[in-house]
């Protein structure tokens, strides 16, 4: 099962008007003719690939039958058997928390990306996947 995160109308309305209003620009500066106008461009270039990559590849939570794989910037795949715990970003308030962070077994803790799913139903999911010893983490109801 994969969870997207649902990107807003206002941002792919914004890149969209962004990278004409730069096409525009660029054009210019090509007709231009002057080759140091095209190192101003760079940074404006830099940010447009980076803002497709967000409309193209949102983050997600995907929950495969052996490991949970986060996606946000870098990939981080935990598998289920290393799970310690799953609590909310807001202490002992798991209907309060905008994002989940899993404890592993060995690892750094991983927070995982907002998808267009409620926190509390992530959690269950993930809970419901992972072998029974695995505990709940403590004030997380």
């Amino acid at each position: 099962m994969v969870l997207r995160q649902r990107q807003p109308l206002w941002l792919r309305v914004f890149i969209a008007i962004f990278t004409v209003f730069f096409l525009i620009v660029l054009g210019t500066i090509i007709l231009d003719g002057d080759p140091r106008h095209l190192i101003c461009a760079v940074p404006t270039v830099v940010l447009v690939c980076l803002g497709v990559g967000v409309l193209v590849w949102p983050p997600r939570i995907e929950l495969r039958e052996d490991a949970l794989v986060a996606r946000t910037i870098r990939r981080v795949r935990v598998p289920y058997e290393d799970i310690v715990a799953v609590r909310g970003d807001v202490p002992a308030r798991l209907d309060w928390s905008t994002h989940l962070v899993v404890e592993r077994r060995g690892g750094a803790p991983v927070k995982l990306p907002v998808v267009e799913r409620p926190v509390p139903e992530v959690y269950d999911m993930i809970i419901a996947r992972c072998p029974p010893a695995t505990p709940a983490s403590p004030g997380a109801t």
